[in-house]
C-alpha cells in the first residue's frame, strides 16, 4: 500500500508539474485568460484562470485512486459504494462547470447564486450525513428536529462559505495562504481525523498553485473556490459532528475576516444601491493597500488569521476574541497613512 501511495504522489507531482508549466496553452485553448481592465481588475498582465481546472483534475484523481486503495478517505466524505462516488463526482463537476462557465463568460450575480443553491441542495439531498441536526454554541446545545430546518441550515453553511471565499479571493497567495490556515486549524484540532494521502494531495496542488499565483500567472478562478469550499464544508461537518468541542462560534472565529469583510460590503452596497453581489475595490485589502505594499498587507492578513487560529486552538475564549477580532479589524479597515 505504501508502494501505491508513492508511486501516486509521484503521478500528482507529474500531473501538476504539467498542467501548471503549460497554463498559459491551456487558458489560450479553453480561453480562460483573466484580462486587466485598469478598474477592478489590476494586475499588470492577462492571468489564466486555470487553477480551478487544476485543482478538479487533481481531486478527480484522488477520489478515483482512494475508492480502490483509500477506505478512510471514502468514509470521510461519505461514499460507501459506486453510486454514492458516482453521485460525489457529478455533484464535484457541477460545481466546477458552474464556476468554469462564470470564469469563461461571467454569469450574472443572481443566476449563479440560483445554480450554487440548486447543487448544493442536491448535495445535502444526496448525503444525508451533511444535515446539521444540532446548533452547538458556548451557551446552549440546541436539536433540530425537524428534516427541513436541518437541510437550511447545511445548505445555509455552504452557500455563504461559497459566497465569502470568493469575495475574500483578491490579492495574489492571499486565499491560498487562507486555505493553508484552515487546514493547519484541521490538522492542530485533530490530526488523526484527515487523511494523509488527502492532506499531500492538497499540499501538492497548492504548492504549485502559491508559485504560480504569486507571479501572477495563475488565478484560481471561480471553479476553484467552489471546489475549496465543498472540500472544506466536508471538512468543517465532519469536525463539528465529531467533537462536542466544536462550537459556532469557534466556526464563526476561523472565517471571521472574509465572513465579517462580505457582510460589510454587503451592506455598503445596499445603502449605495449597488448589487450586494457586484465588484468593488472596497474589500479589506484594498483598504489595507491604501497604508501599506503588497508584502506588509499580505503579512497582516497571514498574522491576523494565524493567531485567530492559534487562540482558538488554545485558549478557547472565544467571546473575548470575537470582541478583539472586531476591534483589530475596525482598527485596519480606518488605518490610514498620516
Amino acid at each position: 500500500m505504501q508502494k501505491i501511495n508513492v508511486f501516486f504522489f509521484i503521478f500528482l507531482i507529474l500531473l501538476n508539474f504539467f498542467l501548471f508549466f503549460y497554463n498559459k496553452k491551456i487558458s489560450e485553448i479553453l480561453n480562460i485568460l483573466d484580462i486587466p481592465d485598469n478598474n477592478r481588475k489590476l494586475h499588470k498582465f492577462p492571468a489564466s484562470l486555470s487553477g480551478g481546472l487544476f485543482l478538479y483534475c487533481n481531486l478527480i484523481s484522488l477520489f478515483f485512486f482512494s475508492f480502490f486503495f483509500n477506505n478512510k478517505l471514502m468514509d470521510f466524505f461519505f461514499i460507501k459504494s459506486t453510486s454514492d462516488l458516482i453521485a460525489f463526482i457529478l455533484i464535484l463537476t457541477s460545481f466546477f462547470i458552474c464556476g468554469f462557465i462564470d470564469d469563461k463568460i461571467k454569469l450574472r450575480s443572481s443566476i449563479k447564486l440560483i445554480l450554487v443553491f440548486f447543487i448544493s441542495y442536491l448535495l445535502v439531498s444526496t448525503f444525508d450525513e451533511l444535515l446539521i441536526s444540532e446548533l452547538k454554541t458556548n451557551f446552549f446545545s440546541k436539536k433540530i428536529l425537524s428534516l427541513k430546518s436541518s437541510t437550511f441550515f447545511s445548505l445555509l453553511g455552504l452557500v455563504t462559505l461559497i459566497v465569502i471565499l470568493n469575495l475574500y479571493d483578491g490579492l495574489n497567495l492571499q486565499s491560498v495562504i487562507y486555505y493553508f490556515l484552515i487546514f493547519f486549524y484541521f490538522i492542530l484540532k485533530s490530526p488523526s481525523m484527515l487523511d494523509l494521502t488527502f492532506l499531500i494531495t492538497i499540499f501538492i496542488f497548492f504548492i504549485f498553485f502559491s508559485y504560480f499565483n504569486f507571479n501572477g500567472r495563475v488565478f484560481i478562478g471561480e471553479s476553484g473556490v467552489m471546489l475549496i469550499s465543498l472540500i472544506i464544508f466536508f471538512c468543517l461537518v465532519n469536525f463539528y459532528k465529531s467533537s462536542e468541542s466544536v462550537v459556532l462560534e469557534e466556526l464563526f472565529l476561523l472565517f471571521f475576516l472574509p465572513f465579517v469583510d462580505a457582510v460589510r460590503l454587503f451592506f455598503k452596497r445596499i445603502l449605495n444601491n449597488k448589487n450586494p453581489l457586484s465588484g468593488d475595490l472596497n474589500h479589506l485589502h484594498h483598504q489595507l493597500l491604501l497604508s501599506f505594499n503588497y508584502y506588509k498587507t499580505i503579512m497582516i492578513l497571514f498574522l491576523f488569521q494565524f493567531f485567530t487560529i492559534i487562540f482558538i486552538i488554545f485558549f478557547k475564549n472565544y467571546n473575548s476574541l470575537i470582541i478583539a477580532n472586531i476591534l483589530f479589524y475596525i482598527f485596519l479597515l480606518f488605518k490610514k497613512n498620516k
